[in-house]
């Protein structure tokens, strides 16, 4: 059975690592047609003092080194299905996601995961993956 799964493939949240030649480029379009923006290095303050879930704790800093290039908006179903054509049967399952530009939906993180590989062999002449966006960086992207 497949799960509901929104913003993670990518904006997929989805991160790229470039190195060389792309990496100073603040957009880009990939093969398949994303528009991928690029994320200085930095630092932010991440976590909560009170409340929350058990792992948004203690508030606390986080750098992140490498600058990297993430989606500027979810995976949509017509990028998604060039990976995956058999995923257009679940289009409009309970009412959502019919269109082509509308957000992927019914993909597990294992497929997700598969996507952004298969995206990596894709768009990556060198040093270069596609992967799901981490917490932190979807935070220092915000």
């Amino acid at each position: 059975m497949k799960m509901a799964l929104v913003v993670c493939i990518v904006g997929v949240a989805l991160a790229l690592g470039f190195e060389g030649r792309a990496a100073d480029v603040k957009e880009q379009l990939n093969s398949i047609g994303m528009k991928l923006i690029r994320i200085e290095p930095g630092s932010f303050v991440m976590g909560q003092a009170k409340g929350g879930d058990f792992d948004e704790r203690p508030v606390h800093k986080v750098t992140i080194g490498k600058a990297f290039h993430i989606a500027a908006t979810e995976v949509t179903n017509a990028q998604y299905e060039r990976f995956d054509p058999g995923h257009k049967k679940l289009r409009g399952k309970k009412g959502v996601s019919k269109g082509d530009d509308e957000a992927v939906v019914y993909v597990s993180w294992h497929d997700a995961a598969k996507f952004c590989e298969w995206l990596s062999k894709k768009d990556c002449i060198s040093s270069c993956t596609s992967s799901l966006t981490s917490t932190t960086s979807w935070s220092l992207a915000m």
